[in-house]
């Protein structure tokens, strides 16, 4: 599968991404705090060409130089990379935390996309869940367990160190209750090591990057509660998967799916990370929602159901 690194410039540096190519409509792929965009590697070789996918590292992540300011580099980017890309409003797909970050940016900005696909239960958090979120990356103890757990912000200063690095973060994501369905930790890993100006290589994200995200106060009209999916009025797919920590919110998604007309609610047999574990399930998703939404566009319609 062949795919090119691309870079676009925001704030005091640039936003990379991952361009898969392809024909038809255009997808936007975001992967989740902590993660990078070859997270969707096996889901874009599934989709097969059969929609133009791009798959965006978040600011202070992996190959994307610039390092988050606050909460709202969470939607900044993604409306910055759209118009950079010369994405055509795309389908916005973003997995876990960056469900959320999706829903912002087309709330943000309502001409930016044709259709959302939230993949996990964070848009169906209550705003008492999100709290207990941010209040708990914020604590130091906490902080220094994901630094300890994955190597967030660790440095290798020659070759040699490289690889004992990447070495050593995959065999903590194999064994990591987190990642231990996601199967592409070495692309991954390789991905978030970023080169700097020294000649030194960094793990991508830090923890303090990851920080700058939780800082945005609850009456921020898109703190990332439920409310986001509620204010939605583009067609959103809420996929509501079969296992994992989300499953506890799978009946405030069943509510959720029943408050909008925009809002729709798919299963899928999957645990967190569902771009390896279903692949097939979710490229097909992926294809069937862009292409439907295009052909509405085109022909005219209300929301797609």
């Amino acid at each position: 599968m062949e795919r090119t690194l691309t870079t676009v410039p925001y704030g005091s540096g640039h936003l990379a991404a991952l361009d898969y190519g392809g024909t038809g409509p255009d997808v936007l792929l975001v992967p989740t705090l902590g993660s990078c965009a070859p997270a969707w590697d096996v889901v874009a070789q599934r989709v097969d060409g059969r929609c133009r996918l791009v798959a965006l590292d978040p600011p202070g992540h992996a190959q994307s130089s610039t390092d988050p300011s606050d909460a709202s580099d969470a939607w900044r980017s993604i409306i910055a990379a759209v118009g950079a890309l010369g994405l055509e409003r795309p389908v916005l797909v973003g997995h876990d935390h960056a469900a959320s970050f999706v829903a912002q940016a087309a709330l943000a900005d309502p001409e930016l996309a044709a259709a959302v696909i939230a993949v996990g239960g964070s848009l169906a958090r209550g705003q008492s869940d999100v709290e207990e979120i941010v209040d708990l990356i914020m604590v130091p103890e906490v902080a220094d367990g994901l630094r300890r757990r994955f190597s967030f912000g660790a440095v290798a200063r020659d070759p040699d160190e490289l690889e004992r690095l990447v070495a050593a973060v995959i065999t903590q994501c194999d064994a990591d209750l987190l990642t231990l369905d996601n199967g592409g930790a070495e692309r991954e890993v390789r991905h978030s090591l970023l080169r700097l100006p020294d000649g030194t290589h960094m793990r991508r994200p830090r923890v303090e990057a990851i920080q700058e995200y939780a800082r945005i106060t609850t009456d921020h009209p898109l703190f990332p509660d439920n409310r986001l999916a509620r204010g939605l009025r583009v067609p959103t797919w809420l996929v509501q998967l079969s296992d994992g920590d989300d499953t506890r919110f799978a009946a405030n998604e069943r509510t959720l799916a029943r408050s909008s007309e925009y809002l729709h609610l798919v299963q899928l047999t999957a645990g967190q990370w569902p771009m390896y574990s279903a692949a097939d399930e979710l490229a097909e998703l992926i294809v069937e929602v862009a292409v439907g939404v295009s052909a509405i566009r085109v022909g005219g319609g209300g929301p797609a159901r």
